[in-house]
């Protein structure tokens, strides 16, 4: 066969066009997430550089950024943790053909 390499699998064009696709759908998830976290942080900036334009205080600014802070280890890591093991769940019951459960766990 053309472009078959000595051991019968796929040869050198057919694993770079295999890569490049591979490559291809891996960017295509990935930036929108990118997206969604640049968003995320320049939402927490935005909002710590209002309270610095409204009172410029050091003691002020600090107070926003560990209140930011805490919010998002305590909150978000709750929210993330549990966005997770609901996507793992319903992967699953797609896995084995049980959509139906899933409407059990998002309501």
């Amino acid at each position: 066969r053309a472009g078959a390499a000595p051991g019968g699998g796929p040869g050198r064009g057919g694993m770079a066009v295999a890569v490049v696709e591979e490559l291809r759908l891996v960017v295509s998830i990935v930036v929108p997430v990118l997206a969604q976290l640049g968003l995320n942080v320049f939402g927490k900036s935005a909002s710590l550089a209002f309270v610095g334009h409204y009172d410029p205080a050091p003691e002020t600014v600090a107070a926003a950024a560990v209140g930011s802070m805490y919010g998002s280890i305590t909150g978000l890591s709750v929210g993330f943790g549990v966005t997770m093991a609901v996507g793992s769940y319903c992967a699953r019951n797609y896995g084995r053909r049980a959509v139906v459960e899933n409407g059990v766990v998002v309501r």
